[in-house]
């Protein structure tokens, strides 16, 4: 193989890699974006599960009737 064919062999070589890379880089985004929407759900529910675990006055039938 002479050095020609082995700058050519080099060169498609990077340019599979690039395109590999790139490919990679926009599923990295995509994968990033749906991660924050993914925390941004889980923080709404924790907040929704506190709220409920926690209420601010009681449920009219969790009350104790007056003589007890």
């Amino acid at each position: 193989m002479d050095t020609q064919e082995r700058f050519e062999a080099l060169e498609i070589k990077t340019a599979y890699q690039e395109e590999t890379l790139s490919k990679l880089s926009g599923e990295v985004w995509d994968l990033s974006r749906r991660m924050d929407r993914l925390e941004a759900l889980v923080a709404e529910m924790r907040r929704k599960i506190l709220e409920l675990g926690h209420p601010e006055s009681p449920a009219p039938g969790d009350e104790r009737p007056p003589h007890y």
